[in-house]
């Protein structure tokens, strides 16, 4: 009698989840006057010893251990096509390009470590000085005295971001072949770098949301508690929108053609796209939970199930 009963239960939620939200009728099994006699669906719960931090370490040593690997195993290629040839400018920019992504794995995971070791979550405890200035809801926090991660950390992240934006400016050099694009392009890059400096040594980064005081996050981390934003990412993310437009224009002229430049713009445009699409996130993710997105999403059908 039992099994039939809980057969009974199971057909009754996957059919009614099996229809529009809006056309479900109401269930004698599921709603808010009769929930789950039988307890066939307990609730989602979260273990207290979940560690986001502990998890993003593990997945950051992951990912560098498949790095170290890949280059590992294409090494005696690289010498014999590269390194045994007569070295040139060229080489060196291979020699960067090759490596630059052992280094941001290298730089995000003595990052996400410290973080984990301190208990800071990126961003350290709140601070008790500065000044604030409240507009629209919204607080907007100015300190000075950057920490010792800080000092530390935001060169690291910051040489990593600029030897991107050199190299997404080389390839708009490329697709114009404007001298004087290239000109005002890097007096925007320097003007960038100065304000991101300014931003981490003169004051501390803009704190929105809950205006909560914080040291600066010069690594780039989302403290998802907090609600913080680090105000360097302004000016960059500002500098890498002009870039794709750019790039975008260009797209714009040479979508129908199919030659090299097309195939190169198209390149490019996947490029600014993801690290634009990465700094809004991070921008995004300041203000709301990981968990604001992804959970809603976790507990959709259960809920539907139960409240319909």
């Amino acid at each position: 009698m039992s099994d039939s009963i809980t057969w009974d239960v199971h057909k009754a939620w996957a059919a009614n989840c099996s229809l529009p939200m809006s056309s479900q009728p109401p269930s004698d099994w599921f709603n808010s006057e009769n929930p789950d006699p039988f307890n066939m669906l307990p609730p989602l719960m979260i273990p207290s010893t979940y560690e986001p931090g502990l998890g993003l370490m593990l997945a950051c040593a992951a990912g560098l251990a498949w790095a170290l690997y890949d280059h590992l195993i294409t090494f005696p290629a690289e010498v014999r096509l590269v390194w045994q040839r007569r070295i040139c400018i060229g080489s060196g920019l291979f020699g960067i390009v090759r490596y630059f992504g052992i280094l941001c794995l290298l730089n995000l995971l003595a990052t996400v470590r410290q973080g984990v070791q301190t208990g800071t979550s990126f961003s350290g405890p709140p601070r008790a000085y500065g000044f604030s200035i409240r507009c629209h809801g919204i607080d907007i926090v100015l300190q000075g005295e950057p920490d010792i991660e800080t000092s530390f950390f935001a060169p690291l992240w910051f040489i990593v971001f600029w030897t991107i934006d050199i190299m997404l400016q080389m390839r708009i050099y490329a697709l114009y072949r404007n001298n004087r694009l290239a000109i005002f392009n890097g007096a925007m890059f320097i003007l960038g770098v100065v304000a991101m400096l300014t931003l981490t040594y003169v004051f501390s980064p803009l704190t929105c949301g809950k205006g909560t005081l914080v040291p600066g996050q010069c690594p780039g981390g989302i403290d998802v508690a907090l609600k913080t934003v680090p105000a360097f990412w302004i000016p960059a993310l500002a500098f890498e929108l002009w870039l794709a437009a750019l790039a975008l224009h260009k797209l714009t002229r040479s979508v129908l053609r199919k030659n090299l430049l097309s195939t190169m713009v198209h390149d490019s445009i996947k490029y600014f796209a993801l690290i634009a699409i990465g700094i809004s996130a991070h921008l995004a993710l300041s203000f709301y939970n990981v968990g604001d997105y992804a959970i809603p999403c976790v507990l959709g059908l259960y809920a539907t199930c139960e409240d319909s």
